[in-house]
Formats: structure tokens, sequence, C-alpha cells
């Protein structure tokens, strides 16, 4: 498997190569090895670090805040079919409400850098909500029965029935969400000319058209997202073995 991944990689550097060779302007398409040499060059600056940084903190604000409600809504709403009835229409409509929308708006109401936050917790608050309550009307009727025989508190009806069944839905919502939310903090970034980000060096790159640099740290997003996927299954597998699923 890893060796045809590489293959494919090996092909998609040698098309991009030849297709910049073909162009001959680094305007419009710059070599690989310049980006490779730029991405160098951007390791050994404060301003890169500081930039992702500021990025990931937007992202894991609102992150977090999406997850905190979207659990505890999604609770809610499946074991209550009139707080359903009532949250159900907000969360259509947040599901089909345009990005671009959330941006325009969120910068109008709150500014560059907050605006981010709120962006991301819009996107992702649906996909949490959903899990979550999904979690939930799967649990197995027979677990359901035997509460029904013998009554527990709300708390332990959560920690020993509910909450286990949650976990597989929000584990995978949270690996498809945390890189959604990346590129939407991203571009949030970029429109919202915040005051450090990884959007606010593409957009000065775009604005002296550094077309190598949009490149590098194009690479460097994908780099991020494919380290997300691996922490993530590195935390699912330990999760699976603890609670046994």
């Amino acid at each position: 498997m890893k060796r045809r991944r590489l293959i494919t990689v090996v092909i998609l550097a040698l098309t991009w190569w030849l297709a910049a060779h073909s162009i001959a302007n680094d305007i419009l398409l710059p070599y690989p090895w310049d980006v490779a040499l730029t991405m160098l060059s951007q390791v050994g600056q404060s301003e890169f670090y500081s930039s992702i940084v500021a990025t990931l903190w937007r992202l894991f604000q609102g992150l977090l805040i999406a997850l905190i409600l979207g659990v505890l809504l999604g609770y809610i709403c499946a074991l209550k079919s009139k707080a359903d009835d009532y949250l159900m229409p907000l969360i259509t409509a947040l599901k089909t409400i345009p990005n671009i929308s959330y941006i325009i708006i969120a910068l109008i109401w709150l500014g560059s850098d907050r605006s981010v936050i709120l962006i991301c917790f819009l996107i992702l608050f649906p996909i949490f909500f959903e899990a979550a309550k999904m979690g939930v009307t799967s649990v197995d009727r027979r677990l359901l029965d035997v509460l029904a025989l013998y009554p527990e508190t709300r708390t332990n009806k959560f920690k020993n029935v509910y909450g286990p069944n949650m976990i597989p839905y929000l584990l995978a919502s949270l690996k498809s969400g945390l890189s959604l939310g990346f590129k939407v903090a991203i571009m949030s970034e970029v429109l919202g000319q915040v005051q450090v980000g990884i959007g606010k060096a593409m957009f000065l790159s775009k604005l002296y058209l550094d077309t190598t640099s949009i490149f590098a740290w194009t690479v460097w997003i994908i780099l991020i997202g494919i380290g997300f996927d691996v922490l993530m299954d590195l935390g699912i597998k330990i999760i699976r073995k603890k609670f046994d699923f």
C-alpha cells in the first residue's frame, strides 16, 4: 500500500515539474524544487511557527465550543422529541447556508480574529450535534429495556450507556470535522485578513504575486492535515482498546 502511494506521489510531482517546465513562468506555476526550497527557508523563520499556532488556536477554540454544545444539545434532542423539533430548523439552516455567507456575516459582526472562531463553530456544530444524536438513538434496544426495568440516574445512564455509545460516532465526526475546520479557518483568515495566521501569510503572498510561497503554504497545509489524520487514527486505536468497541 505504501509503495503504491509513493508511486502516486512521484507521478504527481513529475507531472507538476513537466507542467512548470512547459509554462516556464514562476508566477503561474513554480517548479517543485523552488517550492521545496521555500519550505526549507520557512522552517527557519519565527513567523512561520507563529502563523501555524495562531491558526490552530482559532480552530481549536471553535472546535471545542462546537463539540461541547453539539454533544450536549444532541444528547438532549435525542431524548426529548420536543427539543429536537425546536432545534432541527436551526441545524438544517446551518447545514445549508454557504460558508462564504458565514464568513461575510461574521466579519461584519466580530471583525477578523474572532470571526474565524465563530465560523469554525458554525461549520462544525451541526456535525457534532448529529453525531451525538445518532449515538444516543442507536443504543441497543435491549439496553433500553434493562434501563426500564432497573431505573438509573441520568448521570449513570449517560456514563454507562449513552456516553460510550456516542464515542464511535463522535470520533468519526471529529476526524472529518478537524480537517474541514482547518480549511475553513484558513479561508476565513484569507478573507478576513487577520493579523497573524496561515491565511494572512497566503494573502500577503498573493498580494506580492509570490506564487511559490502560496504553493509552499499549500503543501504545509496538506502535511498538517495528514498529521491530523495520523494523530486521530492513533487516538482512535487507543480509545477503542480502552472502551472495547
